[in-house]
């Protein structure tokens, strides 16, 4: 059997991104045993507000960057150099205001130099190249500088964090992973001939940042909506209960590796199809938006069944209360995989400004709800407020894609969703077997009725076939 561009791009990215992610994980593991909660917690939040700094210093110039070469649309040594100088540009803005935030609001010291050492990432991150291998579907380079990146993280977390004292070490060992990471994709990138052209009348560094504005805000809001439960709760909270959010988030966050491959390889790809095949279009979309809700809700559902083997095995018995946050958290992994469907589809045919639309209706009910359910209901309050998130965001993309495309949602989304929630329903609270019992009950009953449910047929079947064989 002859493997397809997509299918060897898939493995690569997948192999790759899941070692790293492995790698990540048995970080994290060690790190909770070291740590405790707390202390856990006190990371968790220097880490998002990297995240806040990464985010602005990207500002969509690398979804931008990917479709531009993925369509062969502006030479690429000129573009490579507009958008490392825009990154750059807002990188050094970010890391200089992160600094003021952390030095002025952060009352305790210890915290206040973690963040700033945290923040000290966007400078790696203003010159990642995966943009670039992206756009041009060499997805095995983008999988080896993420493994490499992450294993001299774990490295440099376990030859120097030996005790809560020495906290700060995680913050340096993670900026250098970053770092490593950009070094490994800047070595590639060396050997595909590209002449990087720095004229300053080509340099249009304006230009880009406002046809890369619509992409930045989106991102930013997405990412605002990730990270700000952390440093929210850090604000109302005890840092504890940081530690158990961010221990369940961060499960989801090794689930979402399915998300980054969509977006690697079928994001491209509707570019093209958008650009050289528009007649395709909504065929293909109705196929991945099917296949796609089958698929994450078959992962959710052994998540949601194995929350507490997971949980106690990976974080110990300290880390008990992560185990609810984790499985309502499966739904939140559900609906950012079927959103990242409309997501894509809208940005390849360039309708990010619809994106950026959902997204800014989801902000709003987001904030909304966890400023009303945190109080009454803690972390699982927060939980909530994301799953509001994506639940407005993606109404409103159904919405407005269907003036482009005809959509089966009912059928394709909504029917498997509720079937594998009463599924579930009965299985965990009605149904008293071991739990090994269990996952063959789901394997054996539970994917075939998401199957039924999802009307996946041969014809979809056939469509897996012509893409990956």
């Amino acid at each position: 059997m002859r493997l397809t561009v997509h299918l060897k791009n898939i493995l690569f990215l997948y192999s790759g991104d899941a070692f790293s992610r492995f790698v990540g994980m048995a970080a994290v593991a060690y790190l909770a045993r070291i740590l405790g909660p707390s202390d856990f917690g006190t990371i968790s939040i220097g880490l998002a507000v990297l995240s806040y700094g990464v985010i602005v210093g990207n500002s969509g110039l690398s979804v931008l960057g990917t479709r531009k070469v993925a369509a062969n649309a502006e030479d690429v040594g000129q573009l490579t150099v507009n958008i490392l100088s825009s990154r750059l540009f807002l990188s050094v803005m970010a890391y200089t205001a992160g600094v003021i935030i952390a030095k002025t609001f952060i009352a305790s010291i210890p915290l206040s130099r973690l963040t700033i050492i945290y923040l000290a990432g966007v400078f790696p991150a203003a010159f990642l190249l995966d943009w670039f291998f992206q756009g041009t579907q060499k997805l095995k380079i983008v999988a080896g500088g993420q493994l490499a990146g992450m294993v001299c993280y774990l490295l440099f977390v376990l030859a120097f964090v030996k005790t809560p004292e020495n906290i700060v070490w995680v913050a340096w060992a993670w900026v250098t992973g970053m770092l490593v990471n950009t070094i490994f994709l800047w070595i590639k990138f060396k050997y595909k001939n590209v002449t990087l052209y720095f004229l300053r009348n080509r340099l249009n560094v304006l230009s880009l940042l406002k046809e890369a504005f619509p992409l930045g805000i989106a991102a930013i809001i997405a990412q605002f909506v990730t990270q700000f439960p952390v440093i929210y709760l850090g604000l109302v909270a005890t840092r504890a209960d940081v530690g158990l959010f961010s221990a369940g988030l961060k499960f989801v966050f090794f689930l979402l590796i399915f998300d980054r491959i969509f977006y690697a390889v079928f994001f491209p790809n509707i570019s093209r199809c958008f650009r050289q095949f528009p007649e395709k279009l909504e065929e293909n979309v109705n196929h991945v938006l099917k296949l796609t809700t089958a698929f994450v809700l078959v992962v959710s559902m052994v998540a949601v069944l194995s929350g507490n083997f997971l949980v106690l095995l990976i974080y110990g018995k300290a880390f008990s209360g992560a185990v609810p946050i984790f499985q309502i958290m499966s739904g939140l992994f559900v609906l950012k995989l079927i959103n990242s469907v409309f997501t894509f589809t809208l940005i390849g045919i360039e309708k990010e400004k619809v994106y950026t639309k959902a997204l800014i209706w989801g902000l709003g009910t987001f904030l909304l709800m966890i400023i009303i359910l945190t109080k009454p209901m803690g972390s699982i309050g927060v939980v909530f407020a994301l799953i509001g998130f994506e639940i407005v965001s993606l109404m409103i993309m159904v919405f407005e894609l269907k003036r482009y495309v005809i959509l089966h949602f009912t059928r394709s989304v909504m029917l498997p969703i509720f079937g594998t929630l009463c599924f579930l329903w009965i299985l965990l609270f009605y149904i008293e077997i071991v739990f090994f019992l269990k996952l063959a009950v789901a394997f054996i009953a539970g994917v075939p009725l998401i199957v039924w449910l999802g009307g996946i047929g041969l014809d979809d079947i056939r469509y897996l076939k012509r893409i990956f064989i």
